[in-house]
């Protein structure tokens, strides 16, 4: 009887164990890929003017105006 509950508690804080890792890392994940978005739309404004410029063209910043009320 030991044997076996020691056995399925190993087995068990094999599981538990990995999926810990497996969370840890999708959060790390999640961290650097929000980072990621977060930055972009803070220089969305930026990356737009320039993306026009080398184009040639001018991007309507209206698009950009927060609208009051």
């Amino acid at each position: 009887m030991y044997s076996r509950k020691l056995e399925e508690y190993k087995d068990r804080q094999y599981e538990i164990s990995t999926r810990l890792e497996e969370h840890t890392r999708a959060d790390e994940s999640y961290h650097i890929t929000a980072g990621t978005v977060l930055n972009l739309a803070r220089r969305a404004r930026e990356l737009f003017d320039r993306v026009g410029n080398l184009m040639g063209e001018k991007i309507d910043h209206r698009i950009f105006r927060v609208r009051a009320g």
